[in-house]
């Protein structure tokens, strides 16, 4: 478990905050190794240990 930070306050000052927490899961979802590339990895280990099964 992580701990996690909620931002609070007027809207105005809690932008900014937001909007860099915002870029930085973009970054880390799409970039390379990111959660794209582990969902399929994650699918193709599933349907590899499934295959038995099918048949």
């Amino acid at each position: 478990m992580s701990p996690q930070s909620m931002s609070y306050g007027v809207l105005k000052e809690c932008l900014p905050f937001l909007a860099r927490r915002a870029t930085e899961n973009k970054t880390i979802l799409e970039g390379r190794g990111g959660a794209v590339s582990e969902r399929i990895r994650l699918g193709r280990e599933i349907y590899r240990r499934l295959l038995p099964f099918n048949s």
